[in-house]
């Protein structure tokens, strides 16, 4: 049995939303949280090593925050508002964002990095980058499969 390329798009949507939507909001919200505690949380070890590193530590963070921000308002936005709010222009740049995520979380793990070493620590700013990444090649898939 051959499924058409409309057929897949339509198997791959509920309700007329791509089904990574909810990965975009957990991503963009997870790494948003880290962001935060590593620029903001002063009781926080992450805090700490982040801000030993300097200010350039504490910059990467806080412009991670808002990189992540802009990922939670374009899954609000775009994805689950009605269409007359979309922001296109997030919306046509989506996979840059999400890459941004990556390399955003991939910078503070090096910033950690620079500090203490390899520490378990690691796996938890990681896994964003993978998850990131992973979401900016399906986007970038999904679009090419609507053309």
């Amino acid at each position: 049995m051959h499924i058409t390329n409309s057929q897949a798009q339509s198997m791959n949507r509920i309700r007329g939303l791509p089904l990574y939507w909810f990965g975009r909001l957990y991503i963009a919200t997870q790494v948003c949280v880290i962001a935060l505690v590593a620029s903001w949380g002063e009781e926080s070890p992450l805090y700490y090593l982040v801000t030993k590193g300097g200010e350039a530590g504490f910059w990467c963070a806080t412009a991670l925050a808002f990189v992540a921000f802009v990922g939670v308002v374009d899954v609000i936005v775009n994805d689950l508002m009605p269409k007359r709010f979309q922001l296109c222009a997030i919306k046509r740049h989506r996979h840059f964002l999400l890459m941004g995520i990556g390399i955003g979380s991939l910078s503070l793990a090096g910033i950690v990095a620079m500090e203490v070493g390899w520490s378990v620590l690691h796996i938890s700013l990681a896994l964003p980058v993978v998850g990131a990444t992973s979401l900016a090649v399906m986007d970038v898939f999904e679009r090419g499969a609507k053309s």
